[in-house]
């Protein structure tokens, strides 16, 4: 009796349950693009976290020393005021940061580490001892203990 029923009525109402199938099928499609979308989006912030967290220090002044010969940035052309020291140290910084290792420019502005006045050159820290190094040369000019 009740299938009679439903038979009867469902030519009153078809318009109006096919606007509904269709406005289902938008939402369905809605969701699963929000979830495709919402699954991307923390897929990408774990990547990001991962390499946040990945970055690491050099294990020994001679796996620098060996990243530095590796890298061939110091075989690029010395152009001054277009392609100079600042230019190298921070291609190196990137460089490192690329290969998942940490290399940071230091500004010597004093003299300190070369005899020049004003020279960019990049360092890192092993085993809380810093290491400066040219980049232009690949040498490591200083090595000194941070904490005593």
């Amino acid at each position: 009796m009740m299938s009679m029923i439903k038979d009867l009525l469902r030519p009153l109402f078809q318009d109006e349950l096919d606007k509904l199938e269709a406005a289902i099928t938008v939402q369905s499609k809605t969701i699963n693009t929000l979830s495709r979308e919402l699954l991307e989006a923390q897929t990408a912030l774990s990547d990001m976290k991962l390499k946040k967290n990945s970055i690491l220090q050099f294990t020994s002044k001679y796996e620098f020393r060996n990243w530095l010969i590796a890298n061939p940035i110091d075989q690029n052309e010395y152009v001054k005021d277009v392609y100079d020291c600042e230019d190298f140290a921070i291609a190196t910084s990137f460089a490192a940061l690329e290969d998942g290792k940490w290399i940071f420019p230091i500004f010597d502005t004093t003299g300190y580490f070369t005899p020049l006045k004003m020279h960019v050159l990049v360092g890192t820290v092993v085993n809380n001892t810093l290491l400066v190094a040219e980049p232009q040369t690949d040498s490591i000019i200083y090595e000194g203990r941070l904490d005593p």
